[in-house]
């Protein structure tokens, strides 16, 4: 099913419609509610998506190029293999939502919530991540190559595998953290000495 939506209101409500494979370009749709809605393969580029209601929906493989989704709720989101190039998530909410393999690079999620969320293999190439929560997060695998995580909150997540070259992680809680033991040398001095007692090391 394909669409193409430029404009519409904030009033705007497609909860859980059959949105597959639809192109929305540049429009408004603050507020908008398009939770449970399938939108399995959409484009969805520059357009405003300012604190709308994505919970459970189903959206793999859509590309957000450029999106503003600045306080949105993601809860429970289907998101493997998204593409948020370039996106403004700051304060977006991703508890418990799946990015696998998602594409973050370049964007900006200061604040945001993904608890919970799993994180496996996605990339956070050169991402603003400051005072983000994840906690509990599945991040094996995932990059974080010159990313920005000072000030998050990383407690009993899990970094097996993960790329932290040049990665950022001042005043950041690592309560609990599973870590590989050739990625732990890695870490600002300050934060070893505060929690390597309780890093579980792989």
């Amino acid at each position: 099913m394909k669409f193409l939506i430029r404009r519409l209101g904030q009033e705007a409500n497609f909860h859980k419609a059959d949105l597959r494979d639809a192109f929305i370009g540049g429009a408004d749709l603050y507020g908008v509610d398009v939770s449970g809605t399938d939108l399995t393969g959409a484009t969805i580029k520059w357009t405003n998506l300012q604190t709308a209601n994505l919970e459970k929906a189903i959206l793999e493989g859509v590309n957000f190029e450029g999106v503003n989704l600045q306080g949105a709720i993601l809860r429970g989101a289907n998101l493997k293999n998204t593409n948020f190039w370039y996106a403004d998530l700051k304060g977006a909410d991703f508890h418990g939502a799946n990015l696998e393999s998602a594409s973050i690079n370049c964007a900006d999620l200061q604040g945001a919530n993904l608890s919970e969320a799993s994180l496996k293999n996605t990339n956070f190439l050169q991402t603003d991540l400051q005072q983000t929560n994840f906690q509990s997060a599945n991040l094996s695998g995932a990059n974080l190559q010159d990313a920005n995580l000072k000030n998050c909150n990383l407690q009993a997540a899990n970094l097996q595998g993960a790329n932290l070259r040049e990665t950022k992680f001042e005043e950041s809680i690592f309560k609990n953290v599973t870590i590989d033991k050739n990625n732990i040398f890695r870490l600002p001095i300050k934060i070893l000495e505060k929690y390597q007692n309780t890093f579980l090391v792989v």
